[in-house]
């Protein structure tokens, strides 16, 4: 017999989808169909059939062992025989050289001559779908990988479920280093990186629109940083998101966001819906710089406040801790108020002022004017108490004080003066006859039954005063020398103010001029 070729090569795996479901790998086995012609019609009967695995279509190197089939039945030129040749199909060129004569006698494939048959068939793609679904070994250039059920691609040692690799670090490329996984509903797809540091370049999905970019894109370029993240525990969830129909921004944590950015810009923490430019919410048991409080403001452009809802609940609260110059709350009035506090006011420390006084309807014209009047001050931290006594028929009076008097008192001074409502031709004295002892003194008059209005002043000497005595004439500090707590006044401009200096920090200094001059008795 003439064997001349074997053509229409067809080469095809079995059972691909069947492992791709079970996920059960099924070895390196091929089936091969082919067609032998004898003398230029399709042959029939019965052949041994040996193939080997070249590297090339002519010469070469074989790759892998030698099969023999024996006793291959041919019917009309058709045929079909298994084939495995182990894992040979790395990527590289692929060609099977067949030889064949034609044998009854069944166990002896293995001895005897044989007609090798030309040319040799290249393999086509197909079987290389082995190297995708079943238990293959890395691509030696990286290109795709498996390993104890992890897919790599771009890398030859994957370490997760699917392990991709970008082909350069500044390109656009897919850079993740832990898993992709999709749910069975298809509905969520997330990146689960477990290491410490991690470096992204750029993921998207650009919708199909011709007037811009659309869908999503995330890039950060830091380490340590992360353009979208999501956590979940097995009881709790942490995500930052983009909600797609209102365009919020939002971190969700537990049961709840717990941070949104509007798309109008408006800022809420613990408040799922803010209706201000900030608004902070406490659930009443957390600890810290803001409990229980909420604070928010005007969306219009208005103060910021904060508000207590709980008893004992601080609204807002200022703290610093280090600095001689440090301000717990700092506030700047270019025009108005730098503070206006409604309500009573307590202050544990020393209070430092330029000037003071108090403010009330004035009662004569309660709809139309205010009454001010001024502070009494002095160098010394000075208390004064005054009264009206009228001495007895002796022309004696004693006067006393509570009895704590002398604990918080000390260097007294006395003022007496006489009230003669009827005007007498002489004058009456007064004068003190015993100081101040056991919280009380003694004055008389030169003539009996005069009444006295008398007035005492004390240094204090309690405890907070004592430690917090005030000095009168200080130097100023190096930082503030050269400048004025009130340039204005004294004819100095805007910028040797050292409110101005310190309002640098947080912009550029408002350039102004003074008209006034030096001091100026009042009118």
């Amino acid at each position: 017999m003439n064997l001349v070729r074997i053509v229409a090569l067809v080469v095809f795996v079995n059972a691909f989808v069947a492992v791709a479901v079970a996920q059960t790998p099924i070895g390196t086995q091929l089936s091969y169909q082919g067609r032998l012609d004898s003398n230029g019609l399709p042959a029939d009967g019965v052949f041994d059939m040996r193939f080997r695995l070249y590297s090339s279509a002519t010469s070469g190197t074989q790759v892998g062992p030698t099969v023999c089939r024996d006793q291959v039945v041919v019917a009309d030129g058709l045929f079909t025989v298994p084939l495995d040749f182990g894992q040979q199909f790395t990527g590289d060129a692929r060609f099977i050289e067949i030889s064949v004569r034609e044998d009854a006698t069944s166990g002896n494939c293995s001895t005897g001559l044989f007609t090798v048959l030309g040319p040799r068939q290249p393999i086509t793609p197909t079987p290389y779908a082995l190297m995708a679904v079943g238990p293959w070994t890395k691509a030696t250039d990286g290109s795709l990988s498996y390993a104890a059920g992890d897919i790599g691609v771009g890398v030859t040692s994957p370490q997760a479920r699917l392990h991709v690799v970008g082909a350069s670090a500044g390109g656009n490329s897919l850079d993740v280093n832990g898993k992709l996984v999709v749910n069975d509903a298809g509905e969520f797809v997330g990146v689960n990186r477990p290491e410490a540091t991690f470096i992204g370049e750029y993921f998207g999905v650009r919708a199909p629109i011709t007037d811009g970019l659309g869908g999503m894109m995330l890039h950060v370029d830091s380490s340590n940083a992360s353009g979208f993240y999501g956590y979940y525990n097995g009881t709790s969830l942490a995500l930052t998101y983009m909600d797609g129909f209102t365009g919020d921004w939002r971190v969700l944590v537990g049961d709840g966001d717990k941070m949104v950015i509007t798309q109008t810009g408006l800022v809420g923490i613990g408040s799922p819906n803010p209706g201000s430019v900030l608004e902070v919410l406490g659930d009443g048991t957390s600890t810290g710089v803001v409990t229980a409080a909420q604070l928010s403001g005007d969306a219009n452009g208005g103060a910021v406040y904060g508000l207590s809802t709980v008893a004992n609940a601080n609204g807002v609260i200022g703290q610093v801790d280090s600095g001689s110059q440090a301000a717990a709350i700092w506030g700047i009035a270019n025009a108005g108020w730098a503070a206006w506090l409604q309500g009573n006011v307590r202050v544990t420390g020393t209070l430092t002022k330029g000037g003071g006084s108090f403010q009330i309807d004035h009662p004569l014209d309660p709809d139309n004017k205010y009454l001010f009047h001024s502070f009494v001050e002095s160098p010394d931290m000075k208390n004064i108490y005054d009264g009206v006594v009228e001495t007895d028929d002796r022309g004696y009076a004693r006067i006393e004080m509570p009895a704590w008097f002398e604990k918080i008192n000390r260097d007294f001074r006395y003022q007496l003066t006489v009230i003669d409502v009827a005007d007498a031709d002489e004058f009456i004295l007064a004068k003190i006859v015993r100081e101040l002892s056991d919280n009380k003194f003694t004055i008389r008059t030169s003539r009996p039954n005069v009444r006295v209005s008398w007035q005492v002043t004390g240094i204090r000497c309690d405890a907070f005063a004592n430690a917090h005595r005030i000095q009168v004439e200080v130097d100023k500090p190096p930082a503030e020398r050269g400048l004025f707590l009130y340039p204005a006044e004294i004819g100095q401009p805007a910028e040797r103010g050292v409110d101005n200096q310190r309002r640098k920090q947080l912009r550029p200094p408002t350039q102004s001029t003074s008209t006034r001059g030096a001091c100026l008795e009042p009118k």
